[in-house]
């Protein structure tokens, strides 16, 4: 069925529970060295109000000294590097904080000493009459005793480089520089009632190994709802998360050689395999009584089931209904570049049949089928429209028709429903940023909780429950095994579904959410493999995807019927 053109939704889902009658909003004041600030950090404090837990009653200008420099050679590298951010540039953007923040009163304020920071007599008596819960302090030096205290909760210094597009959050530089499959993300600030930096609202993310920029882009993007998070747990009476803040140093004039010769072999690991090759990825199968074990995964006994060519299969969800076995699947067109919903009914013997369930003209993905009161109901990805679609089967498993959406306003992949002692829940990662967020939606994985399917969702009371990209991004349906409750997750890390994580749940409650790793299933059964990050089973039936890299001649169609094939 065609979805046709479908509006974006005006409003947003709450991604938090409302905070509680009677919580005062904190009073926060903002200190920086500069009016022209990056854009992440512009967009940080242009939405810090939202949500209720803070309020910005000002913003000062603080003159002081600039801070040394370091090498000169590292500067060029990192001037140059700024060139490789991509799209991702729109994060480091300059942006006047004047213009966007119009409304919020601004003060020029005149330091009496530059390290520690302290304001003149005349600056200082004007932040007292502010009566400020917190200080946040951008492009300066950490606050004297004096400065300090003239907050509730102190200051959050976030660094002198906090304004300077090419240089800030130099912290995650370290993971960078080593080549590590992941970089730690959150806000790294020095805290003036802990005495020390602290990495606030911690998460794991992927690292851009190619560039320094795009990779701090990939986490500074977060910036706007990490500190809304940060701050309502402090409006809520709770501590920040708090994590030590990774060190790092500016490398010398060999160190940077050194560091251009490693990105050569970085770039050239990651583009020469890729050359005349497609990422494809295809089925494994299975019709049994057995299952897979999530503690020591394995594919023994599975098939493989591949698309036809011109396309691939990823996202299987199995279903069995009335006898008829169905495995529901994003077929991707490789001449449009877009998925749609397809179902394919495999028989014993290798042959199958498939038809179209959903098409649109965004991209489609992630489909799930579940029942509920005797009738069969569909949830896919759309990511793009910021919505996730709720339908219901006409006649399995092929016609279906819309019902509703149950989330709406921002970018979620991988919406999966459950049902749990009475209670629906929906596990789905959200792109909490207002930037494009280059396809890194799966680094947090957010809970709601409702009555019926149908909704109203509600979320969870520790949203996130998972900032992790090595478990978030949910890999199919929830599931038992010997008496366990299995989530399957993702382990996007080393690449984009690069393995399939198995998840125990411990607790699952509107309030409360707990997991621990069991074991995985890595690409490693067959040379060449790249990914598998889809596991289904219902009845007998199981299901998984795989990913290799292919000639490009298989992303173009058969020229007949029946010569669909994929690479070995």
């Amino acid at each position: 069925m065609d979805m046709g053109r479908t509006p974006q939704a005006a409003a947003r889902s709450a991604l938090y529970p409302p905070l509680p009658a009677g919580t005062r909003p904190l009073r926060v004041v903002a200190l920086v060295d500069r009016t022209q600030v990056p854009a992440w950090l512009a967009a940080a404090l242009a939405g810090l109000g939202e949500g209720g837990a803070a309020e910005l009653v000002a913003l000062a200008a603080v003159r002081t000294g600039r801070p040394p420099r370091g090498s000169r050679l590292f500067d060029a590298y990192l001037r140059l590097d700024m060139r490789f951010a991509g799209a991702m540039g729109a994060v480091h953007a300059s942006r006047d904080l004047a213009a966007l923040l119009p409304a919020v009163p601004r003060h020029a304020w005149r330091a009496a000493s530059d390290a520690p920071l302290e304001l003149d007599a005349e600056a200082a008596a004007e932040l007292a009459r502010l009566s400020p819960d917190l200080v946040l302090s951008f492009g300066l030096a950490l606050p004297a005793t004096k400065l300090a205290a003239m907050a509730t909760h102190g200051v959050w210094s976030f660094g002198r480089d906090a304004t300077d597009p090419m240089r800030a959050a130099f912290w995650m530089f370290a993971a960078f520089d080593r080549g590590e499959a992941v970089t730690p993300g959150g806000l790294g600030v020095h805290r003036s009632d802990r005495g020390r930096w602290e990495l606030l609202e911690a998460s794991v993310g992927s690292t851009a190994l190619l560039s320094h920029a795009r990779n701090r882009a990939y986490q500074l993007q977060k910036t706007p709802a990490l500190l809304r998070r940060a701050l309502r747990r402090l409006a809520l009476g709770e501590e920040p998360e708090a994590r030590p803040l990774p060190a790092a140093h500016a490398p010398d004039g060999m160190s940077c050689v050194a560091l251009a010769l490693r990105l050569l072999v970085r770039a050239a690991d990651r583009h020469l395999p890729r050359l005349g090759k497609i990422e494809h990825w295809y089925l494994l199968w299975r019709q049994s009584s057995a299952r897979l074990d999530p503690q020591a995964p394995g594919v023994e006994g599975f098939q493989r089931l591949d698309p036809p060519l011109g396309a691939f299969w990823a996202d299987p969800c199995a279903y069995v209904h009335e006898g008829r076995r169905a495995i529901f699947v994003e077929e991707l067109d490789y001449a449009s570049g877009r998925g749609h919903i397809s179902a394919i009914e495999p028989d014993a013997d290798g042959a199958h049949r498939s038809g179209v369930v959903v098409k649109a003209a965004c991209h489609l993905s992630y489909p799930r089928v579940f029942a509920w009161r005797d009738q069969l109901y569909l949830t896919f990805e759309a990511a793009l429209e910021r919505r996730l679609p709720l339908w219901r089967a006409r006649r399995f498993p092929y016609e279906w028709e819309p019902v509703a959406d149950l989330l709406r306003g921002y970018r979620m992949v991988d919406g999966t429903l459950h049902e749990e002692g009475g209670r629906w829940y929906l596990f789905v990662c959200v792109a909490e940023t207002p930037f494009d967020d280059g396809g890194r939606e799966w680094n947090e994985l957010f809970l709601f909780h409702a009555d019926s399917p149908l909704g109203p969702w509600l979320p969870h009371a520790r949203n996130p429950i998972v900032a992790d990209v090595r478990s978030a991004r949910p890999a199919g349906g929830l599931f038992r095994h010997r008496g366990r409750l299995i989530r399957p997750a993702q382990d996007c890390g080393p690449d984009y579904g690069y393995r399939i994580v198995f998840q125990e749940v411990l607790e699952l409650s509107p309030e409360r959410y707990a997991e621990r790793p069991l074991g995985a299933l890595a690409p490693d059964w067959q040379p060449g493999l790249r990914g598998c990050h889809t596991y289904s089973v219902h009845d007998d039936l199981e299901v998984l995807d795989v990913k290799l890299l292919a000639p490009r001649r298989y992303a173009r169609p058969a020229r007949k019927a029946g010569d669909g094939r994929s690479p070995a």
